[in-house]
């Protein structure tokens, strides 16, 4: 037993590593510039629902600093950009606390940030779903793998359907409407969900992450990539509105 379990971790390595080289090779190909940035900053990420981790740590005379470690490279990356740099990408370590562990989060975890200029948001689709397909086929020679014991095709185009098709089609729920509180409160009583009277005040974000993690995401195809977009402008952390 103790052999097999070595022997599937080194197998892990060696796919990681696969996939880590895959993706620098596709971000090279297409004229992008692999960049280093801070893990230790001096200011916190601001961005709601995000805990970062605080570092404490003294120089050589015992002055001592406070530091975080990052939640996302975003904020150092976007300051390249506002430098004057052109297509950029990063591959780093980043860290998260007070999430749920499981098979979805850990408190470490790699992230892959890359930025384009001079191209809106659908490229950056384009590129996800040309990202995923480029690595399923390398690694499979085929564009379907499996997650979970299940076949997901990630073969292109992806469909897409945005945030406010998403919740209508799948919550019965009108997004421009929600933008009264008081309404949006009453269709999440509606559905039989409580409130807690004693959490303090429920924000807009509260009520829609209750609804999108709770009847949009558990019904979104499980056999098939697909994009969801357009997410409502509360949830706009350093981008501009949509024109």
């Amino acid at each position: 037993m103790q052999n097999y379990n070595l022997k599937s971790k080194i197998q892990i390595q060696i796919k990681r590593a696969q996939i880590l080289d895959l993706i620098r090779d596709f971000f090279k190909k297409r004229g992008f510039l692999e960049v280093q940035t801070p893990i230790l900053i001096k200011n916190v990420d601001t961005a709601p629902y995000i805990e970062p981790f605080k570092v404490q740590f003294s120089d050589d005379k015992n002055k001592h600093y406070q530091g975080y470690l990052i939640t996302s490279p975003e904020y150092s990356l976007k300051k390249l950009l506002a430098q004057g740099f052109g297509n950029i990408f990063e591959i780093t370590k980043a860290f998260r606390q007070k999430e749920a562990l499981g098979g979805l989060h850990n408190p470490e975890f790699t992230i892959l940030e890359w930025y384009r200029t001079q191209a809106n948001y659908r490229q950056v689709m384009k590129d996800t779903e040309e990202l995923v397909c480029y690595l399923v086929k390398k690694l499979y020679h085929h564009l379907y793998l499996f997650y979970q014991g299940k076949k997901i095709d990630v073969s292109l185009p992806w469909p897409r359907i945005s945030v406010k098709q998403a919740f209508k089609k799948y919550a019965q729920i009108n997004l421009d409407k929600t933008k009264n509180l008081n309404y949006f409160k009453t269709i999440i009583k509606q559905k039989g969900y409580r409130i807690d009277p004693t959490s303090g005040g429920v924000n807009w974000n509260d009520l829609f992450y209750l609804i999108f993690l709770n009847e949009i995401e558990p019904q979104l195809p499980k056999d098939r990539a697909i994009i969801l977009y357009d997410y409502p402008l509360p949830q706009a952390a350093l981008a501009k509105k949509k024109k």
